[in-house]
């Protein structure tokens, strides 16, 4: 059975309308619908809720819908890899900034204005999408 159908199931045999549902779970009527008829799936924490709300385990909630797990895997890899990639460029941002100031100081010699600034948008990136993902993991 695949999440949606499970959902549906659930809050059929809860005798709740979608509205309903979505009201207890914050989200709209809509995001209900697209859940039960496979359009969208829920987020982690409303999985967290659901298996809540109608007293399943996680796993039983979404062990038969193996798209499902894919998906969250494939989701799972994705965030490591946006948070390993905006690493590297923190990294390479303050490894510009520091080899420009390096060579102005033992060369005495132009600074690159094009390096410098490259290096510094690295480093925004990079800090912008911490503080993105700081905020991200606190909500949920």
């Amino acid at each position: 059975m695949q999440i949606g159908e499970k959902i549906k199931f659930l809050r059929m045999q809860n005798n709740l309308t979608q509205s309903e549902l979505a009201k207890q779970l914050n989200v709209s009527s809509q995001a209900v619908s697209n859940w039960e008829r496979q359009k969208g799936y829920p987020d982690i924490g409303n999985l967290i809720t659901l298996s809540d709300k109608f007293e399943l385990s996680l796993d039983e909630l979404i062990k038969e819908d193996i798209d499902f797990k894919e998906r969250l895997l494939e989701k799972k890899v994705e965030n490591k890899l946006d948070l390993y990639m905006n690493c590297l460029f923190l990294l390479l941002g303050s490894l510009g900034i520091i080899y420009e100031f390096t060579w102005y100081l033992l060369r005495e010699k132009e600074v690159s204005i094009f390096i410098l600034v490259v290096s510094f948008f690295m480093i925004i990136d990079g800090v912008l999408f911490l503080k993105k993902r700081t905020k991200k993991t606190t909500i949920n």
